[in-house]
């Protein structure tokens, strides 16, 4: 969602950290948002989704592996991290940055076939 990266910057307040610290340790917090709080999230028609989207179904089908079986929410918040701001400036010619922020244990998301 178009400057959805504010809410991650949002959780890091005082209180928050406290609360996600305690939240992180049983079950874990992952984040990825499509953009920063200053940009508006890509939509390009060719793609036939988001930037965003499109980028985070390339690498749940595979491109995230990092050539094992499997697909991890950090492998996947890396490979978006990554592809993002090459495919939005391919696109666009402005890169989009997403945000990314990790708490707790990785674990797997899909089985690449």
């Amino acid at each position: 969602a178009c400057k959805s990266g504010g809410l991650v910057l949002a959780m890091r307040g005082l209180e928050d950290r406290k609360a996600l610290s305690q939240l992180s340790r049983s079950t874990g917090v992952h984040v990825i948002a499509a953009s920063t709080k200053e940009q508006f999230a890509a939509e390009v028609g060719e793609l036939g989704h988001g930037v965003f989207t499109y980028t985070i179904l390339e690498g749940l089908n595979g491109k995230a592996s990092g050539g094992t079986e499997t697909v991890t929410v950090r492998k996947l918040m890396g490979y978006v991290e990554e592809q993002l701001p090459e495919i939005t400036k391919k696109y666009r010619q402005e890169a989009q940055y997403p945000i990314a922020d990790s708490k707790g244990q990785d674990f797997p998301l899909a089985i690449v076939k």
